[in-house]
């Protein structure tokens, strides 16, 4: 955030009380999905048969997985790049794919976490290199349907909504002292899935590339001697591509994913005596690639 840099150091205790509920805001989307992950798979699988019994109507996939990737995120100022953060973050997620009668459900949910390097500046423009804190959680659901050309090969187009929280924390260090952003994305996305192989039980390869658009997003910084600034970063148009190797239970798979936001509204705090502060999120982006290895069931 231009011209955000925290003036004083937080109390240890108010610093505990903000880390609980960042961990309750965090795990927030893993309660909102696990009753679509895990309560919708019998509404969506079964139905009732003519002779008032049971019957199983399509396939459920799940996988959970455990994540590693390269996150870099940067902010620029008329063109000039103010900060850059990058490093490795860590993630464990879940997700369940549904297919009845030819349409897809797939909800999922993630929690991730790291600390990266951080390199920027202060208000003053003194350079600073610190860390910077990562906590957040997400939750998507996309819905889709299934065109399969020949019995080895499949396409789904698909359309999906998603939910992410996350919290940047930059550490003090030398001339700087460090605070705290709480963001909150919602997005919309649609793309293509495919998946090819003999059958089930062998070496399948799929791949997937999707167009995503945060179309509302909050930054909450919280300025110990300030107070809590909040604004509205604008979401641009990213993109995510991922691409792996299902072999029996064993899910493999490499991704990329970049997220852009523009230059927000700046916020105007009074100081009396006919002068202000201005805040703003500058022009923002991340992106970030990895690997992903999970179970099948």
């Amino acid at each position: 955030m231009e011209e955000g840099i925290v003036l004083a150091e937080e109390r240890p205790s108010r610093r505990k009380a903000d880390l609980r509920m960042t961990a309750k805001k965090a795990f927030l989307p893993l309660f909102l999905a696990v009753p679509i992950l895990f309560l919708s798979g019998s509404l969506l699988a079964a139905e009732w048969g003519e002779d008032g019994g049971r019957t199983q109507k399509g396939k459920i996939e799940s996988c959970v997985y455990l994540k590693v990737e390269n996150f870099v995120w940067k902010e620029f100022e008329g063109g000039s790049r103010l900060l850059e953060e990058t490093g490795p973050r860590y993630g464990l997620g879940v997700f369940r794919h549904y297919n009845r009668n030819g349409l897809t459900f797939r909800p999922m949910v993630e929690l991730y976490g790291g600390n990266v390097d951080y390199d920027g500046q202060t208000q003053g423009g003194i350079p600073i290199v610190t860390e910077t804190n990562y906590l957040g959680g997400k939750a998507g659901f996309d819905a889709g349907g299934i065109i399969t050309p020949t019995p080895a090969f499949y396409l789904e187009p698909f359309v999906g909504f998603g939910a992410e929280y996350w919290e940047r924390d930059i550490d003090s260090s030398g001339g700087g002292i460090g605070y705290r952003e709480r963001w909150e994305s919602f997005s919309a996305r649609g793309g293509l899935r495919g998946e090819a192989g003999s059958g089930s039980g062998s070496v399948r390869v799929f791949g997937e590339a999707a167009l995503k658009w945060p179309f509302s997003n909050v930054n909450r910084a919280d300025l110990p001697v300030i107070g809590k600034v909040k604004v509205r970063p604008k979401g641009d148009l990213g993109w995510n591509i991922e691409g792996g190797i299902k072999a029996g239970p064993v899910r493999i798979a490499f991704f990329y994913e970049m997220v852009n936001f523009s230059k927000s509204e700046e916020k105007v705090i009074p100081l009396g005596g006919g002068m202000a502060l201005f805040f703003w999120q500058p022009d923002s982006e991340y992106y970030v690639y990895g690997l992903t290895a999970g179970w099948l069931f």
